[in-house]
């Protein structure tokens, strides 16, 4: 799955806007969507900042309460910075750092050196386009 904007996706410019409600400028996509096999995909689009993240954490929130194991499709994120990994640190901790239960799916270059040079490929698991997991405890 890959995150496309949606007509009534949250977007966040500056200040989060729920569900596009007065966004003239969409810097962060946040969409939700559910697999047939019961999978919860966040979809990510756009640039993770301070001014976007309240909606990313929204977005990661409400799936949490959908079911415990979420996705998060960041192959469309195009900029993200420490406040994104803390982010997806508290999501991990929140899933009570059980790898399982948050994975990224198709991290961009960028993001993959950011899980890297943080650690933070160690704890998350990292799933590509075609669905293999790799990362959290596996061997380099």
């Amino acid at each position: 799955m890959r995150a496309h904007p949606a007509p009534d996706a949250r977007c966040a410019y500056g200040s989060t806007s729920p569900r596009g409600v007065g966004c003239t400028r969409r810097r962060l996509y946040v969409d939700l969507a559910v697999t047939d096999d019961g999978v919860v995909v966040v979809g990510v689009a756009g640039e993770i900042d301070p001014g976007t993240a309240g909606l990313l954490r929204s977005g990661l929130d409400d799936a949490s309460r959908l079911t415990h194991r979420v996705v998060v499709d960041v192959s469309a994120v195009t900029f993200m910075d420490s406040t994104g990994l803390t982010v997806l640190l508290d999501a991990y901790r929140d899933r009570g750092q059980n790898q399982e239960a948050l994975v990224l799916r198709s991290p961009t270059p960028m993001i993959t050196r950011l899980l890297d040079i943080t650690g933070l490929d160690e704890l998350i698991t990292i799933e590509s386009a075609d669905h293999r997991a790799t990362g959290g405890a596996a061997p380099r």
